[in-house]
């Protein structure tokens, strides 16, 4: 007989979302059925709007499956832990919590300012802000928490004490067949795809296009993503569209994301956001074989090589990336080097390349033995 895993998360399909939660979500689903195992599937999509009755599922699949899988956000862990863990006291069912983005961090440098975020994820200066001791006691209980890089590895390891916090990348199911060489475009065609927000850079990225488009065409951008916009951000991110140059092109269905990266010459990450976990989106544009220029936010470098597979500028700085743009605009061989690069990074970030630790973290089965 089969074991039973029961898996706990938002799909997003109601309402047609596709950020890094939900992905996981599905991605992780399928993967579990792929190999094998039956899956108890709780939604998380209308929690809000019926709690008791979720909760009511999820205490009551606990003592019917073999491993728990809980997959959610920051305010969803902080709720749903504690009480998975009070109900799986009894039964002592392997527990498993894979983080999305900087996950459990959330909760204790959501407040710090940039510099205080920076040294406390890149040198370990935890005496800005103070670990919840409900949260560590309850953190400690599960049975493995994974993260999507090494340093959020170590990270949670030091800051909450936990010796339960292991590393699985964010992968994907599988790339696309490419070229090592292409032909580069005039302009050259960028991509942004994210949630289109402040915070992602969207702004400061259709500044400096403009300004180097001033002169004369160089580059084009294509944005896609959901909208999350203030009216005054919506004025200005609408002040820059242009038919030709700027355009903002809506959202793109998942299984299209790798596809629609593929079909452009740079992929563009302007983020302000220090605590960025691994971006779904960058691993989707190695898998595009797409070449990528990123801010520097701490955990890229656990992602990328700057100057080999990518390439950075410094987070927040226009200037910085308004010259790293024309230098790409003005070498296209040095896009065409990056871009053979990203083609051999991405290997790490496809499901073979992780199934080893999937199946024992995730699914609880040694790989070298077969399970019944």
């Amino acid at each position: 007989m089969n074991r039973k895993i029961l898996l706990i998360g938002n799909k997003g399909l109601k309402a047609n979302i596709n950020d890094g939660q939900t992905i996981k979500v599905r991605l992780y689903m399928k993967k579990i059925q792929d190999e094998g195992f039956d899956i108890d599937f709780i939604d998380l999509e209308n929690f809000t709007k019926k709690p008791i009755r979720v909760l009511r599922k999820i205490k009551k699949a606990i003592p019917l499956c073999d491993r728990i899988v809980l997959i959610t956000a920051e305010r969803g862990t902080k709720l749903l832990v504690p009480l998975i863990n009070k109900w799986n006291k009894k039964y002592n069912k392997p527990f498993v919590l894979p983080l999305v983005g900087s996950g459990i961090l959330h909760y204790a440098i959501d407040n710090l300012g940039d510099k205080e975020k920076y040294d406390f994820l890149v040198n370990g200066k935890y005496s800005f802000t103070k670990p919840s001791k409900k949260l560590s006691k309850q953190f400690k209980k599960i049975t493995y928490i994974l993260a999507e890089t090494d340093l959020l590895t170590k990270v949670c390891r030091e800051f909450y004490g936990l010796n339960n916090v292991y590393t699985l990348n964010n992968f994907r199911e599988r790339s696309l067949e490419r070229m090592l060489s292409k032909d580069y475009s005039k302009p050259l065609k960028l991509c942004f795809l994210s949630r289109v927000m402040k915070m992602k850079g969207i702004l400061d990225l259709m500044k400096v296009v403009h300004e180097i488009n001033s002169n004369g065409q160089v580059l084009s951008l294509d944005i896609y993503g959901k909208k999350l916009l203030s009216n005054d951000e919506e004025a200005v991110f609408n002040k820059f569209l242009d038919k030709k140059i700027i355009r903002y092109k809506g959202l793109v269905e998942y299984s299209q994301v790798i596809p629609t990266i593929s079909k452009y010459d740079l992929f563009v990450f302007p983020t302000r956001f220090l605590y960025e976990g691994v971006p779904g989106v960058i691993v989707e544009s190695l898998l595009a074989g797409t070449p990528i220029l990123t801010s520097n936010f701490p955990q890229v470098y656990q992602i990328l090589v700057d100057g080999k597979d990518s390439m950075m500028f410094s987070l927040g700085s226009e200037h910085d990336l308004k010259d790293k743009l024309e230098f790409l605009a003005k070498n296209t061989n040095v896009l065409d080097s990056l871009r053979k690069e990203a083609i051999k990074s991405s290997g790490k970030f496809v499901y073979d390349f992780e199934r080893k630790k999937f199946l024992n973290f995730v699914c609880g089965l040694d790989i070298n033995n077969k399970h019944k």
